[in-house]
């Protein structure tokens, strides 16, 4: 019926309590360990999620407690509030499971390894530092984390309504090897995915965020990114994401996700995404159908925020489960608020190719299977010319031949050569001591120290030379070849 524990330091439960009225415990430290050897219940548990009194408190029940390690199980039958604004735990601990119709938690460390999950209910979370790793945070209602530092990992995060984070300094997945998944959005009344603030320090790349829009509902997005336009700087420390998978459940205009940044009228924000999901109302072939041949996708809108994506895919038939590249496709869409940067090579957007010489390169499949580009600028005979029917359809560093030798003629000079294609920006290096290097200047680029390759485009490979009149000083020397991936379209 009731459970009164009186201690003024640590109070430890192993043993399972089904408590039916009231709960009262009087210490600073709480701890539901597990019960290892135990006949009986493997962890400690207190079940009040029975209870005839709709009154019950948590808060009200711990009035002293500031910190609480959850290994065990938590049902509670309402809201549990976990500290308070002017009283915040100092920990927060759980690698079991807390169950309720919602949580409020104020604490200084909030660290999770088990399963918040909130019925009915919303999970908003205020803490100086978080970690959530290999565990779920799911809200039917809003879940929203206010927090200094955020570090997560095969993180589960569900927010039916709504999904807000203020991360102010630092902001980490801890890598794609990591993936967490995140889904936004499904009983959305208005606000959707939120980030309302960038981080000192983010990147978000093995995180596939699924977001949806309810039927004829407008799903509001909010991003921090900075705009570095076409480039893969976007792609570091800006709160890049590795997978946004846009769903909504309608057919636009009326079912939208609309996204904005937050630097406010006159400035575009940007978020960076590696592959970019576009299915339900969104997909490119409901665009075709429903569009009407306009360059844009109805169930997306735009207001000062640009999506940059390294690769996008959509159903090759509506509704369908099998898949298409649309990089090309949709670049430019919306008002050129859809936007594609080629030259990035993520974790989702890459793709392997062996070469015959029995290295393996990595590359952005998109660019590797259009049918626009010809990124190694051949194009001749013998040359399947766009990447799509090139089995190797870019240069890549094992084919330069770089090799060096001395010669007389026209003076004492190192010839240093290496192959190059059309159109590729050429640079050469040299040191004296294979710590600082700088760019020698040449025949070719007698100012500047790089030159863009002397060939027609589009040509086969070539091989070139140039010459470094020798001196008293030992050198070393270095090349960079980079080619033009996006001829003959810029």
């Amino acid at each position: 019926w009731n459970l009164q524990v009186r201690d003024t330091n640590n109070l430890s439960i192993s043993d399972v309590y089904n408590i039916l009225y009231g709960l009262n415990l009087n210490c600073t430290s709480l701890t539901l360990t597990t019960n290892v050897g135990s006949p009986g219940s493997p962890y400690g548990e207190l079940n009040l999620s029975d209870t005839a009194d709709s009154s019950f408190n948590w808060a009200s029940a711990t009035p002293n407690l500031r910190f609480l390690t959850n290994n065990g199980v938590i049902l509670l039958p309402n809201e549990g509030v976990f500290g308070s604004p002017t009283a915040p735990y100092g920990a927060l601990i759980n690698s079991g499971l807390i169950e309720d119709l919602g949580s409020q938690i104020w604490t200084g460390n909030f660290v999770d390894t088990g399963s918040f999950l909130n019925y009915d209910g919303s999970f908003i979370l205020d803490s100086q530092t978080a970690t959530a790793t290999n565990c779920t945070l799911a809200a039917e209602g809003d879940l929203a984390i206010t927090t200094d530092d955020l570090t997560t990992s095969n993180l589960f995060l569900e927010g039916d309504r709504s999904l807000t984070l203020a991360v102010t300094n630092f902001f980490t997945d801890d890598g794609v090897s990591n993936g967490s998944i995140w889904i936004v959005g499904d009983a959305s009344i208005g606000n959707g995915l939120q980030l309302t603030t960038l981080p000192a320090s983010s990147s978000l790349l093995g995180t596939s965020i699924y977001d949806y829009a309810p039927t004829n509902r407008t799903t509001r997005n909010v991003w921090p990114g900075v705009n570095y336009g076409a480039s893969n700087q976007g792609y570091t420390n800006n709160a890049a994401v590795g997978q946004l998978i846009l769903d909504p459940e309608g057919t636009g205009p009326l079912t939208q996700l609309s996204f904005s940044g937050t630097d406010g009228a006159g400035a575009t924000n940007a978020i960076y995404v590696d592959r970019l999901v576009l299915t339900g109302g969104a997909s490119y072939t409901n665009h075709v159908i429903n569009g009407r041949g306009t360059n844009a996708i109805p169930s997306l809108g735009f207001n000062n925020l640009i999506i940059y994506y390294a690769d996008a895919i959509s159903p090759t038939v509506y509704g369908d489960a099998s898949l298409q590249d649309v990089s090309f496709q949709i670049n430019g869409f919306n008002n050129n608020h859809l936007r594609w940067v080629p030259t990035y090579v993520g974790y989702f957007s890459g793709t392997n190719i062996v070469y015959p010489n029995g290295t393996t390169n990595r590359f952005n499949v998109g660019l590797a299977e259009s049918a626009i580009y010809d990124s190694d600028g051949a194009g001749s005979a013998g040359d399947p010319t766009y990447n799509v029917n090139n089995p190797t359809p870019f240069f890549v560093s094992s084919e330069m031949g770089m090799a060096a030798h001395l010669t007389n003629s026209p003076a004492k000079s190192v010839a240093i050569s290496w192959n190059t294609v059309p159109f590729a920006t050429n640079f050469v290096y040299y040191s004296t001591n294979l710590l600082s290097w700088q760019l020698l200047t040449n025949s070719y680029s007698p100012t500047n120290g790089w030159f863009v390759t002397p060939t027609p485009n589009p040509g086969p490979a070539t091989n070139i030379t140039i010459l470094d009149p020798i001196t008293r000083q030992q050198k070393f020397y270095q090349i960079t070849v980079s080619p033009d991936l996006l001829y003959p379209y810029q």
